[in-house]
């Protein structure tokens, strides 16, 4: 491994951890903004996304267990395994690197613009069909992308209603199970090499570090502040990805 590339992947990592500890997300799309230009592939990059992430999760899922409401989780990972696994092991292993990492920039472009002028305005009706729905968005986006939070985030809001407790615990129940689930897909189709293990071990450790610190700081640093430079981020990212 390069020192530099080492250098710039745990400066990555620190930053996704520190978001994610301020603003309550966007680890995983701070981080598969920036890795695609300094790491082999963009499957590699949303390997080792998917498998950091875990590490946020799993202690998350699992204070917070009791809260979660398994009948709205349940129709959404119905629809995503499914999905997920038709991107993981067909889709994205057919796609060559130069497409899939185009097709990253104009997700990149496009959550960035969602998340700016429409994520406070769409609302959607708590239904079965409407869980299935967004399940298996997420499955699409996930599979190729390691970014599967909007589709799910729209629909477990509307499930939740005010109880904000319920939404977070069904947000971190769906992601430890599908995080997990994405994880052993990619090490069945051969993505989870030596190098990437080597990755993730770096990485964990930062972000313990960072989400220790991250919470230190969380009350000094305004989340929306934090969340529309992250989305400028995210569209000044995507554009790089289209042109290049």
């Amino acid at each position: 491994m390069d020192f530099t590339v080492i250098a710039l992947f745990l400066a990555s990592v620190l930053g996704g951890s520190l978001i994610q500890s301020i603003s309550g997300f966007g680890f995983g799309i701070f981080v598969i903004s920036v890795f695609p230009f300094f790491l082999p592939s963009p499957q590699i990059s949303v390997a080792i996304s998917v498998m950091l992430s875990l590490g946020m999760t799993l202690p998350m899922a699992i204070r917070m267990r009791k809260k979660i409401v398994w009948r709205h989780v349940l129709p959404t990972l119905a629809s995503y395994l499914v999905v997920s696994a038709v991107m993981v092991l067909v889709v994205a292993g057919a796609m060559p690197a130069a497409v899939l990492k185009k097709c990253l920039g104009g997700v990149l472009l496009g959550m960035s613009l969602y998340f700016v002028f429409f994520s406070s305005k769409i609302h959607i009706r708590p239904s079965l069909h409407a869980g299935l729905i967004a399940g298996g968005l997420s499955g699409v986006l996930d599979g190729l992308f390691g970014m599967g939070g909007p589709p799910v985030v729209v629909y477990f809001l509307s499930t939740a209603g005010e109880d904000g407790e319920q939404y977070f615990a069904n947000m971190q129940g769906f992601s430890l199970i599908t995080n997990l689930y994405t994880t052993a897909l990619r090490a069945f189709s051969g993505v989870i090499t030596l190098e990437v293990l080597q990755y993730f071990g770096m990485g964990l450790a930062v972000v313990i570090f960072g989400m220790f610190f991250g919470r230190r700081f969380a009350r000094k640093i305004r989340a929306d502040h934090l969340q529309k430079l992250i989305y400028g981020f995210m569209a000044l990212s995507g554009l790089v990805s289209l042109l290049q």
